[in-house]
């Protein structure tokens, strides 16, 4: 009798050789196009996977970063190994799902994204629209975005000063 797979299992099968080497060859090939690979990784390695099922007969399970170091040591169809580590790809992957292609603001870059994408998730990703429209008000450099989402986590964090009264 066959395996069944519950809605709250939360797994997923590992994915094949073949679907790795794929997108092994995208990051190849779009080095540059962060984006680019970051979409197809989101959709291969999706964030929300509680765990993956091993492709061996044992039924093991592995963790997501088994996957991604899988995909790094990964040949593409010309037999050159991925160009991107496995922290990149979990990046480029973590960025591009925290701002999916309707929302990613044009003429302006990856990095500055890359910046800003852990705050976007902040109050169940409430805080994406308005990170979204100061992008886009502002065009910001990757050193000015990294600036603003220190400015929001300082922002954030709660005051380190003593009461001025001396007590505790």
């Amino acid at each position: 009798m066959g395996k069944t797979v519950t809605t709250t299992d939360k797994g997923r099968d590992f994915p094949t050789d073949a679907r790795l080497q794929s997108l092994a060859a995208k990051a190849n090939a779009h080095e540059r196009g962060a984006f680019t690979v970051g979409d197809a990784t989101a959709v291969l390695i999706p964030r929300d996977v509680a765990h993956w099922r091993h492709r061996s007969i044992d039924g093991e399970t592995v963790k997501e970063g088994d996957v991604f170091a899988a995909l790094a040591a990964t040949e593409d169809g010309n037999g050159i190994k991925c160009s991107a580590s496995a922290n990149t790809l979990i990046q480029w992957r973590n960025v591009a799902t925290a701002f999916p292609k309707a929302v990613r603001v044009d003429g302006v870059s990856f990095a500055a994204h890359k910046y800003l994408a852990s705050l976007a998730w902040a109050n169940g990703g409430a805080r994406r629209s308005l990170i979204v429209e100061w992008l886009a008000a502002n065009m910001p450099t990757a050193d000015e975005a990294k600036d603003h989402a220190k400015a929001l986590r300082l922002a954030d964090s709660p005051p380190t000063d003593p009461p001025a009264d001396g007590g505790d």
